[in-house]
């Protein structure tokens, strides 16, 4: 597995635990944080090496448009 692919399964916890506490500034700040470093990443990754960069799209489902979107 990827570091992005570990990245996305602590986004996907974040986020659940997120839910059920919508006070908890700390995770809501370490879950922004972790998207823009994803983020950074995958956009690295998509200058760097194209082929490779769609083939781990498709194994953390997500497309170009959410990476490109996802924080400014």
């Amino acid at each position: 597995m990827t570091v992005v692919g570990v990245m996305t399964v602590r986004i996907l916890a974040l986020s659940d635990h997120l839910e059920t506490n919508r006070g908890d500034k700390r995770t809501k700040r370490a879950l922004n944080m972790l998207v823009h470093q994803r983020q950074k990443m995958l956009k690295y990754l998509r200058r760097t090496e194209p082929s490779r960069y769609k083939e781990i799209l498709e194994k953390i489902g997500l497309d170009d448009i959410a990476v490109v979107r996802e924080v400014r």
